[in-house]
């Protein structure tokens, strides 16, 4: 079982509002993200911090998706990853880390990575767009 992890607990402090909240086509930024990510892993932690009752309250979570509230995100990215991954069920071999403010992600890249993971065995997989790296990375557990 693959699982995927939502990095969404960031402050937006360049924006001075949670940026999960802003809206695009009707719903959450944030859960254009959680949408994609439901729909092609078999479990979903969403990992909030800043402003998480809000976005929680903001959000409608598929079946397969739940929240992980992260108390030390100021701290970092590191910190939401390590919620995340320490969320995850006993059966999970392997997660998806997707950020929480690319909504855009077309399903097909998606699709491709985990394609890409699944044939070549490797403990990690992650897109790269020209010289630069993208998500989601694929990470063995």
């Amino acid at each position: 079982m693959i699982a995927a992890v939502v990095l969404a607990a960031g402050t937006s402090s360049r924006l001075g509002r949670p940026k999960q909240l802003l809206e695009l086509d009707g719903k959450p930024l944030l859960q254009h993200v959680i949408d994609l990510a439901a729909a092609s892993f078999d479990e979903v932690v969403v990992v909030l911090g800043f402003e998480a009752d809000a976005i929680e309250a903001a959000l409608a979570l598929p079946l397969n998706s739940r929240v992980a509230r992260n108390p030390d995100y100021r701290q970092g990215m590191s910190t939401s990853l390590r919620v995340g991954i320490g969320d995850l069920g006993d059966r999970i071999q392997a997660a998806a880390i997707f950020l929480g403010d690319q909504p855009r992600m077309p399903a097909e890249l998606v699709s491709a990575v985990l394609s890409t993971w699944r044939s070549a065995g490797s403990r990690v997989a992650r897109p790269r767009f020209g010289a630069t790296p993208g998500h989601p990375v694929i990470v063995h557990r």
